[in-house]
């Protein structure tokens, strides 16, 4: 009977140690792939049209980035989510006039996933049916994942952002261990009952 239970034993523990070993592959796996498959920075031959621009704050290349977009009329509007509560419209477009009535803010966002929000409670508030999303070439996945989980009908152009972590392997696997969190939540994430919705000022 020690034998048997002993045999036991030593089969479920190699069983338990097979499934971290296969978990731990399907990781280091998943993170070639991610690394691999990292958004490039758009170029500037970038041509497409939407009804608004989106941008998540961040990375300091991404509002001037979003604004060049506008410039060029790529869309009327400019959402800038997740922005310091004293921030104001006059504090990212200075002297430029042209902007005037076209740049929201969205002030509640302090996460991605609180972007998504942000941006679904706006999009829908306007009846926007598609965007140009801004952010960084190392954030877009997490950013993509979380918008299109909450507005599934909402057509997104990514517009990725360079930035100097993405060459950075600490980084990357960061940003890769926080996508695979981000798969996990979206399974249960939904619009929250109570978040503000951003308006023109």
């Amino acid at each position: 009977m020690f034998a048997r239970a002993r045999n036991v034993f030593v089969f479920i523990t190699r069983l338990w140690l097979g499934g971290i070993l296969l978990l731990f592959l399907a990781f280091a796996l998943g993170f070639l792939w991610f690394y691999q498959t990292l958004p490039q920075p758009k170029q500037r031959t970038f041509s497409a049209r939407a009804q608004a621009i989106v941008v998540f704050t961040g990375s300091s290349a991404r509002v001037p980035s979003a604004l060049s977009l506008l410039r060029a009329s790529h869309a009327p509007l400019l959402l800038v989510s997740g922005v310091y509560r004293n921030t104001v419209s006059s504090d990212l477009m200075g002297h430029e006039r042209s902007f005037l009535g076209k740049i929201v803010l969205g002030y509640t966002a302090r996460n991605t996933f609180e972007n998504a929000v942000e941006t679904t409670l706006w999009v829908r508030s306007n009846s926007i049916s598609k965007i140009i999303l801004v952010t960084s070439a190392l954030h877009m996945r997490r950013s993509l994942l979380y918008v299109r989980h909450l507005s599934p009908q909402l057509e997104v152009v990514p517009f990725a952002v360079q930035h100097t972590s993405t060459h950075r392997w600490d980084a990357v696997f960061k940003e890769y261990a926080k996508y695979v969190l981000s798969l996990g939540h979206r399974i249960f994430a939904t619009l929250p009952e109570s978040f503000p919705t951003p308006h023109s000022f």
